[in-house]
């Protein structure tokens, strides 16, 4: 598996494919073995990237920062602009990377995204984001148990079992980091920036998604200068892996008509 070190942390990453790149960005709970159907599916047409995210180690924890490793890992792999797809916190990253680094971003595809979880307790957005079901009561001591698994001795392949597969490879394995990503999300606020951002734009969520994603998903789509926005039916917040079919067909037709290749 190919890692880079940033700030003496080694993240992991994928590269399958060539041509057009896109770079996948996880979200709250999710790791780069997320977009295995995304890896596989659509690496015959495209140069697919996925990465972690960087735990929290640093006290400057940011949008900015997570932004400046998409930047140093399209250096690093050569790649003069891509295009960030990001889910949920992931959707806030390209985001801010399209603001600080235009030049790079060729285009975006915002999966779950919102401007701004400011309304969104931190109990909603775990239980929300979490994969399964975690009962409200006792929600922390259950995080925490669940958090305490080794990623290593119960990562797996199958994919039969979607939710299983996504639990086993989450990538909030510890208290500090899931404590700093929430706390990201819930104090960024980019709605006042979104006229900024010039390149096209993606906007996907399942039609089951909370309320308050749908919400911030249709902000995006009237706050942006150029964008489209397609709701898949009767999906929720895994739309990307559970309808995956359906997630790549609409990305595809998206990089094809709207990015051009370098």
């Amino acid at each position: 598996m190919p890692t880079i070190t940033l700030d003496g942390l080694r993240l992991a990453y994928t590269d399958e494919g060539h041509g057009v790149t896109i770079i996948f960005v996880p979200g709250l709970c999710g790791s780069r073995e997320w977009f295995h159907y995304q890896s596989t599916g659509l690496s015959k047409q495209f140069r697919i990237v996925a990465t972690d995210l960087r735990p929290a180690r640093k006290a400057d924890y940011s949008l900015e920062l997570l932004a400046c490793d998409i930047y140093k890992l399209l250096l690093h792999l050569h790649v003069p602009a891509a295009i960030v797809a990001g889910h949920g916190l992931g959707a806030l990253v390209g985001l801010r990377f399209a603001l600080d680094y235009p030049e790079r971003c060729s285009a975006l595809v915002l999966s779950s995204g919102c401007p701004t979880f400011r309304s969104v307790s931190a109990e909603q957005l775990i239980s929300d984001m979490f994969v399964g079901q975690l009962a409200r009561s006792n929600l922390w001591s259950r995080i925490l148990s669940f958090l305490r698994l080794e990623r290593g001795s119960n990562r797996y392949e199958d994919t039969t079992d979607p939710l299983g597969f996504l639990a086993a490879n989450n990538g909030a394995p510890d208290r500090q980091t899931l404590d700093a990503r929430v706390r990201l999300m819930r104090e960024a606020d980019l709605s006042p920036v979104l006229s900024r951002v010039r390149a096209p734009a993606l906007i996907v969520a399942g039609s089951n998604e909370p309320d308050y994603i749908l919400s911030g998903c249709q902000t995006l789509y009237e706050e942006l200068l150029d964008a489209s926005m397609e709701i898949i039916e009767g999906a929720d917040h895994y739309h990307f892996f559970l309808r995956y079919d359906q997630f790549n067909s609409i990305l595809e037709e998206f990089v094809l008509d709207r990015v051009t290749p370098p």
